[in-house]
């Protein structure tokens, strides 16, 4: 999971790292679980440092997920592209990013490397061989 807040301090929104060529879903979760059964005092995610709340933080975490993995099944079943899918399902947590550090959050917390990831995580449960 990434979050974004250093270069748009008055934003921060938690998104998942879905990329290729290693994502898998259940395992994911799975490592979430794990982390969320040790009860942790603290929680520090790379390039952004402790957050508060650690496990109200994996609990959203693992939501996110969830809710990501589903838009992008079901764009991924219906013959859709799942960038363009997740894009519009989760546009909305850029709101309150300022104008001038929207790409850059964009490119920090885009969804084309996410849905490459859940592209090729669906392709290979589908057919593993």
């Amino acid at each position: 999971m990434t979050p974004s807040a250093s270069a748009f301090p008055t934003r921060v929104f938690l998104r998942p790292a879905t990329p290729p060529p290693d994502f898998d879903l259940d395992q994911a979760l799975h490592s979430l679980r794990r982390f969320a059964d040790r009860r942790p005092a603290g929680l520090a995610l790379a390039h952004f440092g402790l957050v508060p709340d650690p496990m109200a933080m994996l609990e959203e975490a693992d939501g996110l997920l969830r809710r990501w993995a589903e838009v992008a099944e079901a764009a991924w079943r219906a013959g859709q592209d799942i960038a363009d899918a997740l894009a519009v399902a989760f546009d909305s947590d850029f709101d309150g990013v300022a104008p001038e550090h929207r790409a850059t959050a964009e490119t920090l917390n885009g969804v084309h490397s996410n849905a490459a990831g859940f592209r090729r995580w669906l392709e290979h449960r589908e057919n593993p061989a």
